[in-house]
């Protein structure tokens, strides 16, 4: 006896709300645009709705509205939801309605298309009446008419029909199907014409026995249009040669889902994993330690309007649940135990039912040796209205895998850290395969998803974040604090101390002159005018005294800046016009300087504390070679928690002897060194300098700069004229 099912017209009402009060629904906010509804849902006369359609189906459709004009412009695209409104302005859309994934070829797999095109008036009501129909084709067989000699088991020990189709849109290999004597029908695209073979094994001898399907029915591209169903009736002869298959008939017939749909057309009960393995859907992974849990069933794809029948399985690999179950039949006892598990069994008669594995996904453990614990879950066959899936097998693997979550000081700067996941142990490939990273800005109240390995940017300096890696629910998770943005004390150069000398012009005894010298009045910034003028030469002369640093007009002509001279000088018997015992490069830089006249010690003591990871020096500066010279500004940034072992994190250098008139910017760029990324900054200096060729041992720099200064009264060289030095946070 043949059932069918009237499907009954899906419609959608788009209704445009600007002024407009309806007397039945005068609730309705204002405004212009669609309110979606399906006035009529699909009417059951009988329990042979598709199974794939699920329950309810008139939310299982996929409604698009586009701009008829820009169809890239979306005003909706998602499943529909009851009272959906979709504001547009007025104007012309393209309404679409869809439910399957028209694949390139399937078993018991419909689609159904609609589409129409619909004007909006700004302030009117529009009604719009999507008419969907069977979009893809199907082939059924019927393996002979059952007269006598007519059956096919008696002849062959098994058989089937394969089915193929050529390569897909994206020309990829698409796989066969078999149609076997159980009620399966193939589904393929509008317009493929597939081809038909007849595969079977001969009871009598065992050989394999092919026949190519030919028949004049099945080349006409018009019986495989959308809608249309290829029915293939099969009958056997025997002859002197043996056995021989034939095509007795091919019925096409036009199905519409407006009309009556016979039942070949009606899928078996379809069974889909959710939250199982990406890449092997029949297995679900899970990790000894997981503390979050993953949502995880075996979905059983029901018709609309009617519940599960049946449901038969069988379970392997743990103590406490193995055997063979019938839903209908199992004890309450028997049921607690899966819960027990974590594993939440469907209801017979449920209209939506799952196995749910979500609670198994916690509190797991591998095998006492390290190995997988593998529990299985077999023959699983559901049953509604008398049809049933095909038997599949599924597997619950618990393993072990180590790693960890690693930001380093090195991958940590103001505004972004990049997180590093460390893989220590177990099955790299599933690790690598399912393991994510999630950054929290409010203690870990909520999470943001973000790519591994990859930097998170956007932050903000100074604040702690929690950063977490997780794999199927394993976690491993650390505290991230940004740096903040420390600003340099004094960088403007606006304050200074002063130290004036009465000395002899050269050698003029008879004139004397006021000089005075000017360092830095700050916490962190040094010059060597204590080497330079603050010694007690024989004769206190120009000749000897002469100050490295001093101030300069700044900037814009605004406030000062730092001029650094090269300068000859002595604390002893003292220079003449044409003999110079010292040459010194002025320097400005951050530390502490000491010289003991007349001899030494001279004492550099670059660097203050420092916690944060700039990426650029930045200063203003102007230069006057003297005699082929060249200038030399550069950044340190050290980890001196070793005394003995100091590493070297970043640095960064700027050398240039060309003249430069008036004030241009420097920008250095700081290198860090990947091999010492573990390591935290502790200490950082900046040093500039008059002369590149300074040293930090007086001896060798006046060997250095010889001939770098003029003769006469003064001793002077180069100049390096320097203002707002700051510290640059890209990153």
């Amino acid at each position: 006896m043949n059932r069918y099912i009237h499907l009954i017209g899906l419609w959608i009402l788009a209704l445009a709300m600007a002024g407009c009060q309806d007397e039945e629904d005068s609730a309705r906010e204002g405004g212009t645009g669609f309110l979606i509804s399906l006035t009529n849902d699909v009417e059951v006369t009988t329990k042979a709705t598709p199974a794939v359609l699920g329950e309810p189906l008139k939310e299982k459709f996929k409604l698009k509205v586009v701009n008829d004009a820009a169809l890239t412009l979306k005003y909706y695209d998602g499943n529909y939801k009851e009272g959906l409104r979709v504001n547009t302005p007025a104007g012309r859309y393209c309404l679409t309605a869809e439910y399957g994934t028209n694949p390139a070829l399937a078993l018991d797999d419909p689609y159904y298309k609609g589409e129409i095109t619909k004007e909006v008036e700004e302030g009117k009501m529009t009604s719009a009446s999507i008419p969907c129909k069977v979009a893809n084709a199907l082939t059924s067989v019927v393996f002979g008419e059952q007269p006598e000699g007519q059956d096919f088991t008696a002849d062959f020990s098994d058989y089937r029909v394969e089915v193929s189709v050529k390569e897909d849109d994206n020309h990829d290999y698409v796989a066969p199907v078999e149609i076997k004597d159980n009620g399966t029908s193939a589904y393929y695209r509008a317009g493929t014409i597939p081809t038909f073979t007849f595969i079977g094994t001969v009871k009598e001898t065992g050989k394999p026995y092919t026949f190519p399907l030919q028949d004049d029915c099945l080349t006409d591209p018009a019986n495989f249009a959308a809608g249309k169903h290829c029915k293939i009736v099969l009958t056997m002869t025997k002859t002197e040669a043996g056995l021989k298959v034939n095509v007795s008939k091919v019925e096409i017939n036009r199905v519409d889902i407006q009309e009556t749909i016979p039942l070949e057309w009606l899928p078996k009960p379809k069974l889909e994993t959710e939250g199982f393995d990406e890449v092997d859907k029949t297995t679900l992974y899970r990790l000894e330690g997981a503390t979050v849990k993953r949502t995880a069933k075996l979905n059983i794809n029901l018709a609309k309007g009617y519940g599960l029948d049946e449901l038969a399985f069988s379970v392997k690999g743990d103590p406490e649940l193995e055997g063979d179950y019938q839903l209908s039949k199992m004890t309450e006892e028997q049921k607690q135990s899966f819960k027990d598990k974590g594993i939440a069994l469907p209801a017979i008669g449920g209209l939506n039912p799952s196995i749910d594995f979500t609670d198994a996904t916690i509190s797991v453990k591998a095998n006492e040796d390290g190995s997988d614990a593998t529990l299985s879950l077999e023959n699983v066959v559901a049953t509604a209205n008398k049809r049933s899936n095909e038997s599949s097998s599924y597997k619950l693997i618990t393993k072990k895998i180590d790693f960890g979550l690693e930001v380093y000081p090195g991958d940590t700067w103001t505004k972004e850290f990049t997180p590093t996941l460390v893989y220590k142990s177990g099955d790299k490939e599933l690790f690598n395969r399912n393991v994510s990273f999630e950054y929290s800005e409010d203690g870990g109240k909520t999470w943001i998803a973000s790519s591994k390995d990859e930097a998170i940017k956007g932050l903000t300096p100074g604040k702690t974040y929690q950063a977490r890696s997780v794999c199927l629910g394993l976690v491993r998770d650390k505290e991230v604090k940004t740096y903040p943005e420390i600003v340099l004390e004094n960088g403007d150069m606006e304050d200074w101390n002063s130290s004036t000398r009465k000395l002899i012009l050269g050698a003029t005894f008879w004139t004397s002159i006021n000089v005075t010298s000017y360092s830095p009045n700050s916490n962190i910034w040094a010059c060597v005018n204590k080497k330079t003028f603050e010694g007690n030469p024989n004769i206190k002369s120009t000749y000897n005294l002469n100050p490295s640093t001093y101030r300069e007009v700044g900037r814009g002509n605004r406030g000062y800046a730092a001029a650094l001279r090269t300068v000859g000088w002595d604390n002893n018997l003292g220079n003449t016009t044409n003999i110079i015992y010292h040459v010194s490069a002025g320097k400005l830089f951050i530390g502490t300087y000491d010289f003991t006249h007349k001899k030494g010690p001279e004492s550099y003591n670059y660097g203050m504390k420092y916690g944060s990871r700039p990426t650029t020096l930045n200063a203003y500066f102007k230069y006057s070679p003297y005699s082929g010279d060249s200038f030399k500004a550069w950044i340190v940034l050290e980890n001196r928690d070793d005394a003995n072992d100091v590493k070297r994190i970043g640095y960064g250098e700027l050398v240039k002897g060309e003249n430069v008139d008036s004030y241009k910017e420097m920008s250095i760029s700081i290198e860090y060194n990947p091999d010492y990324k573990e390591y935290y900054i502790t200490h950082m200096y900046v040093v500039f300098s008059s002369s590149s060729a300074c040293s930090e041992n007086e001896s060798e720099e006046t060997e250095n700069l010889k001939g770098k200064v003029s003769e006469g009264d003064y001793h002077s060289g180069s100049v390096l004229t320097i203002d707002d030095i700051s510290l640059i946070y890209d990153k």
